[in-house]
């Protein structure tokens, strides 16, 4: 009768200890007595594991220099744990709890291609297991992985960049992978702006690869990210050449004795050496010889050397001469060229020669035209030279505008 009596007393006890544990907690130490966390979570040992697995992108910054992509993430995976199940009506009506990742099996995902570190596991967050036994984790990464660029284009260039993800030791009859949400895209919904880069596309598939050693099929997921350069730096680059160009037309309008005439020129051929260093000093060191903007720079460049040069000879040609001008040269700028080149109404009018060098009545026995005439000075052999000067200039302005109109827009607008 005693020792009935003792029974009743500790059952009792346990009893009331028993219900003196909170709810998760007796759910913690049910769950996890015996688990093993080296095998796979599966009674049936022919079964798999179906995993879930998606990538949702949060920020990224990518060095032109060295192709890396550092990207910061959140890995989604979602699996069944059947050795996780619990009827919620004895815990209290607990149907969700929290676990930590290293108390149970998490599949070994790593990332194929990646750069700088081996396949280590993710940062340690808890993982949401429901009474069914599904288990969702959602852990923060760091990935850096190499990216293809394309530097033809540059600045407008664009970035591939490949994350390939796959169990590091189990074959496709173990893990069976699959997208998280039968989406075939990489999540960018909360995606920080970058101010570099923008996002032009992201897409994801699921591969399944046969090796000739083996049997078994192996899973992996590959996300491609597509990047574009912003528009800031292609701002940067165009507006050098944009003031060059100006520049030398309005060189190309300044008459020729006048001394500004050159000072356009100079600062004009100044702009082009100022942008092409600054363009240079951002380019990546290996693409000098692929950018087809650096060609473009050192050949515009080179082009306004040349009409430079060509407006300092204009500028030589117009100043007072004693030896009249050739009769070829005043037949041509009096006849059809001197009218497509609009010599008639001559926009020199800021001519001061010296009185001795100007001789109407010996000149005009010339034949000099019309056109000539209608100057202050009429028949003055430094005017027959000036007009000369001006046509050349004329002709140098539109083959300078011709260039501009080919080679300028197609290597601005990078189409």
């Amino acid at each position: 009768m005693v020792f009935n009596m003792r029974s009743i007393i500790v059952s009792v006890c346990l009893l009331v200890s028993a219900s003196a544990v909170p709810s998760h907690r007796r759910l913690h130490s049910d769950l996890l007595a015996g688990y093993n966390k080296q095998v796979r979570p599966v009674i049936n040992e022919s079964d798999s594991v179906h995993l879930q697995f998606g990538m949702a992108l949060i920020d990224f910054s990518l060095d032109q220099q060295s192709d890396i992509l550092e990207t910061l993430a959140w890995l989604r995976f979602k699996w069944t744990d059947q050795y996780l199940r619990w009827e919620s009506s004895e815990y209290d009506g607990i149907k969700t709890s929290m676990f930590n990742p290293n108390s149970i099996w998490t599949p070994d995902i790593c990332l194929y291609n990646s750069w700088e570190k081996q396949c280590e596991p993710p940062a340690s967050s808890n993982t949401i297991i429901s009474s069914d036994g599904g288990v969702l984790w959602v852990p923060p990464a760091r990935l850096s992985s190499r990216c293809d660029l394309d530097r033809r284009n540059w600045p407008r260039d664009e970035a591939s960049c490949l994350f390939k993800f796959g169990s590091w030791t189990h074959n496709g009859f173990m893990v069976n992978m699959s997208m998280y949400g039968n989406v075939n895209e990489m999540d960018a919904s909360d995606l920080r702006d970058n101010r570099e880069w923008q996002v032009t596309n992201h897409s994801a598939k699921l591969n399944v690869k046969y090796y000739s050693c083996c049997p078994e099929p192996y899973h992996s997921i590959e996300y491609v990210l597509k990047l574009r350069r912003n528009e800031h730096t292609t701002a940067e680059c165009s507006l050098p050449i944009i003031c060059a160009v100006v520049l030398m037309l309005l060189a190309f309008l300044v008459p020729v004795t006048s001394t500004h005439k050159l000072t356009f020129c100079w600062v004009s051929l100044l702009f082009a050496l100022l942008g092409m260093f600054n363009m240079f000093s951002k380019l990546p060191k290996d693409a000098h010889g692929v950018a087809s903007i650096a060609t473009f720079y050192v050949t515009f460049t080179a082009l306004l050397l040349v009409f430079t040069t060509v407006e300092v000879l204009v500028t030589c040609l117009s100043r007072p001469r004693t030896t009249p001008l050739p009769r070829c040269l005043r037949g041509c700028l009096s006849g059809l060229m001197g009218k497509l080149l609009c010599l008639e109404t001559p926009i020199f009018h800021d001519y001061s020669p010296d009185a001795e060098m100007l001789d109407s009545s010996q000149d005009g026995s010339d034949g000099v035209n019309v056109g000539f005439q209608k100057s202050h000075h009429e028949g003055g052999k430094s005017y027959e030279w000036a007009i000369l000067a001006g046509a050349v200039d004329r002709v140098t302005g539109l083959v300078f505008l011709l260039l501009v109109a080919v080679i300028v827009p197609p290597n601005l607008t990078w189409e």
